[in-house]
């Protein structure tokens, strides 16, 4: 206890999800992955599965071929839902995005939004956030939606009881 890596934080902000100090090696990104699954199954009763490859979401960039293993996906009344989690450091990377972080509240988490939907379009749920705990825009309206579906799913539910 008590022990610091030392590591100075790098630009894509990877570094503190994937430190070893701690044996806690993506821990809160698998447990927010499995949080996203437990509403999924408890709110709507559909089974979820997770890190999955999705072929059709692989791009290739430069030469480099681009495996999309997605953290959460599920099918709904809407088709197939593909959700990529990421939690993100608004004190992480460069000088000037540090500093947008600080005077703006969610930057951080916007920004990572921004290169998930640069990598995936709009084909997957972005649900970042940001290491003190605030969820970017789009992961707070898929919980409302799924919340808001929910009511209606159960409600028809037990009139069918």
């Amino acid at each position: 206890a008590g022990r610091v890596c030392a590591t100075t934080l790098t630009a894509d902000d990877v570094h503190p999800l994937n430190c070893g100090w701690g044996g806690a090696t993506l821990l809160r990104h698998n447990s927010m992955a499995r949080c996203c699954g437990l509403l999924v199954r408890e709110h709507r009763e559909l089974p979820v599965q997770y890190e999955q490859h999705v072929p059709e979401l692989d791009k290739t960039l430069d030469d480099e071929h681009m495996r999309a293993v997605l953290d959460l996906c599920y099918h709904d009344t809407e088709g197939p839902q593909n959700m990529d989690v990421r939690i993100c450091s608004p004190c992480a990377g460069e000088p000037a995005k540090v500093e947008a972080a600080a005077r703006r509240d969610g930057e951080a988490a916007s920004r990572q939004v921004r290169l998930k939907k640069t990598r995936y379009d709009d084909s997957v749920i972005p649900c970042i956030l940001e290491a003190g705990g605030r969820p970017c825009k789009e992961a707070r309206d898929w919980v409302r939606k799924l919340m808001r579906v929910s009511v209606f799913y159960f409600l028809n539910k037990s009139h069918l009881l």
